[in-house]
């Protein structure tokens, strides 16, 4: 398993994916080509040969990054987000130091993985879901909570261990 760029022939896996973790609310899928067109986007995959396990899709403005997280049902509990949350941790600096994540207000299972992995929620919106016409969290995670400079490059402090050891 490997953790990738989002290119265009997963375009229709990461489609599908989405429609599943977020029924009624799903990026269309030139939403998702945008991801890997547009300069202020990233897309990041876990594959497994051929197979999508999970998803983040990054939208970077000048001063923080927003994050938008899949992984199919089968393949969760497994670290599979949070290896791609602390790919996405690893790019926050000074400069661009907020992580955003929205959250449903019914997902319970996301507002715990948040939280254990330092974000706090920082606002509520009771529709910010329109077409499902529920709320959601919005959890943020700011880089002088758990990163660490270590040779000029910021990394999560649970990965900094691990380099002194080396």
């Amino acid at each position: 398993m490997e953790i990738s760029n989002l290119y265009k022939e997963l375009v229709p896996k990461v489609y599908q994916l989405e429609k599943n973790c977020y029924p009624n609310e799903f990026f269309s899928t030139i939403e998702i080509n945008s991801y890997i067109t547009d300069f202020s986007k990233k897309g990041l995959v876990v594959i497994d040969e051929d197979f999508l396990i999970g998803y983040a899709l990054v939208l970077n403005d000048e001063f923080e990054m927003e994050v938008r997280i899949g992984i199919h049902e089968q393949y969760r509990r497994l670290k599979h987000a949070t290896r791609l949350l602390t790919q996405i941790k690893s790019k926050l600096h000074p400069g661009k130091s907020v992580l955003k994540c929205w959250v449903p207000e019914t997902n319970l299972e996301g507002h715990l993985f948040l939280q254990a992995n330092g974000f706090i929620c920082s606002k509520t919106d009771s529709r910010h879901y329109k077409r499902r016409q529920t709320g959601g969290y919005m959890f943020i995670y700011r880089w002088e909570w758990g990163l660490t400079e270590k040779n000029g490059l910021y990394i999560p402090e649970e990965l900094a261990l691990g380099i002194e050891a080396i």
